[in-house]
Order: C-alpha cells, then structure tokens, then sequence
C-alpha cells in the first residue's frame, strides 16, 4: 500500500493532517522493526548447518549480513545477467533485489540486523590463505567457501575493495566495512581463486 492509499484509508476513518502524519510515522517504525526481525531470521536460516558452534553460527550470519552490501550488485557492480539480487541469505526479503523500490528499506534493515546480531562481540572481516574469515574476539572462524556464483561475486567484490584500499587505488573503499587484517597477498589469493572458479 502507498503512502497515498494510506493516507486516503485514514481519512476514511476519519483521520487527517497532523494526527495522520503520526500514525504514519508510527506504522513506518513498526514496519522497520517486522524488516530487521526478517533479516536476522534469514541471515540464521542461511547459516544452517554451515556453523561448528553457537559463536561460528553468529558469525557467519553477521558477515552475511555485511557482505550483502559489499557492492557486488547492480549500480556498484555487474551483477550476474544484470541481476541486482542480495546476498542469498536475503533472498525472501521484500523483492529480494537490492536495486528496486524496496531497495533502501531492506539495505537500513539488514545494517541494523548485523548490528543486532553482534551485539557485545568484537567482530571484523579478515582473510588468509584459507578464505574469508570472521574474527569475533580474537577468534577465527571460517566462511564457508561455497562453489555458487552468488557467493563468489558477493566475497570477490568485498576482497576487490580491500586490494583497492592496499594499493592505495581508492583509500575510502572500506568506509563502512569492518574488515581488518589479512595481507594483500591473502585478499589476492581470494580474488584469484574466486576468478578461477567462476571461469571453470
């Protein structure tokens, strides 16, 4: 429903002006929070039996959460026959497309849901020789290396923004992305093998 069929609603019962900004207003928060409660839960569903523990299982919902924002998509990158699809994890949210209508609703909800998840840990993105990993109080945890091309577009475009920020190409690249450590050569690797798969 639009804001303009809403609002029509409400003056059917009667409610306008000011009194009917509020209950917009109101619905908008409501909506915002039924938004993050969905990320959270699909970032968990995605993780599945991906985790080795409870701490793996939060991590790994944190960075898909993160990853979905890595740029891989539309706009900010090729997308895969154009597509600008999310994060698989995020699939069944709204229209599951980064790019459409619904598009900044879902992105300010699935931020909120890692911010949700992760609530009192220490965590980061970081890398080496066997992957993506995700570092949640000093602790490693490995990011599954699936053979999908949702993934590896996803996890290439995150190890393209750090390889842009070491060579001093583009420094703001990982404004806003909290990935710390791992060597150029480990991001590389990443990159690399990602490439090799994708053109198999």
């Amino acid at each position: 429903m639009t804001r303009k069929e809403r609002l029509e609603d409400l003056a059917e019962m009667g409610i306008t002006g000011a009194a009917a900004d509020v209950v917009l207003k109101a619905e908008a928060l409501s909506r915002h929070f039924a938004r993050v409660q969905m990320a959270v839960d699909s970032a968990f569903r995605w993780v599945g039996m991906k985790a080795l523990d409870e701490t793996h299982r939060m991590a790994l919902a944190w960075a898909a959460c993160i990853l979905d924002s890595s740029g891989a998509r539309g706009i900010c990158g090729s997308g895969i026959n154009g597509s600008t699809q999310r994060f698989p994890a995020f699939s069944n949210c709204g229209s599951g497309r980064k790019y459409a209508n619904d598009g900044p609703a879902w992105d300010a909800a699935i931020a909120q849901a890692a911010s949700e998840i992760s609530t009192g840990k220490d965590i980061h993105l970081s890398a080496d020789y066997g992957g993506l990993v995700v570092v949640v109080d000093g602790v490693n945890y490995p990011f599954p290396n699936e053979k999908d091309e949702f993934y590896t577009e996803f996890v290439g475009a995150l190890a393209m923004r750090v390889i842009m920020v070491k060579t001093d190409i583009n420094r703001d690249a990982l404004n806003g992305f909290p990935v710390e450590g791992g060597e150029a050569t480990h991001w590389s690797y990443i990159y690399n093998r990602i490439k090799t798969v994708d053109e198999k």
